[in-house]
């Protein structure tokens, strides 16, 4: 299988797996490759690629603590993610003497903040530069960012590196326009204003307010 095509959930987007990297592509032309181990030539014959989406809350816990671990207080339990684009891939490039490369990644989103989840499990080609991101927005290509992931020249070395995760092979990354406010920063507003709604409200009431209230 060389091909998943998915229609995501009530969005006029669409999801392919292609040969090593992931396209999401809207109701229009525009389109946004991760080129996660992507080669333009090989014996694609062995490939297994395997697509889906889904909303299970045991599968998104998990990928909401991978990336608050590596981005902490990105996601908060009162905006987490909503739902997980999965893409996996087995037996990349397989023939002869190349053992072939498996690997995944999970797009997770909550509709405003968008991360992925990058696992390599085993690399069997070589080239750095098989690892990216490139887009097609308002007909303008721009060229493979290869700066996504800090492989360098080392991406065979991906599976056993130690990146921002506890899980060897393992590379978080954003895909936000700007970097989405923090879990911390909008609950310590909250909790500000919820404390000062809650002295005005015993002082209408005429009730003892604590000497924190005048702070």
């Amino acid at each position: 299988l060389h091909l998943v095509q998915l229609e995501l959930e009530q969005q006029d987007t669409e999801l392919e797996l292609l040969e090593g990297y992931m396209q999401i592509q809207n109701d229009g032309s525009d389109s946004i490759l991760l080129l996660i181990l992507s080669s333009a030539s090989g014996a694609y014959f062995n490939n297994k690629v395997y697509g889906r989406t889904t909303d299970d809350p045991g599968l998104i816990n998990r990928a909401m603590d991978q990336i608050n671990e590596g981005f902490p207080n990105t996601f908060c339990s009162t905006s987490p993610p909503t739902q997980l684009i999965i893409g996996t891939w087995i037996d990349y490039l397989k023939t002869g003497s190349n053992q072939g490369s498996n690997f995944q990644l999970i797009v997770v989103t909550n509709g405003s903040i968008t991360f992925g989840i990058a696992l390599y499990v085993d690399v069997s080609i070589a080239s750095a530069q098989t690892t990216g991101i490139e887009s097609y927005i308002n007909s303008v290509t721009t060229v493979v960012d290869y700066s996504l992931f800090p492989f360098g020249t080392t991406v065979m070395n991906a599976p056993s590196m130690m990146l921002n995760s506890n899980i060897p092979g393992t590379y978080i990354f954003s895909l936000n326009d700007i970097p989405p406010d923090t879990c911390s920063s909008v609950c310590y507003s909250c909790k500000a204003r919820l404390f000062q709604l809650a002295c005005e409200a015993r002082r209408i009431n005429g009730e003892d307010v604590p000497a924190s209230c005048n702070n």
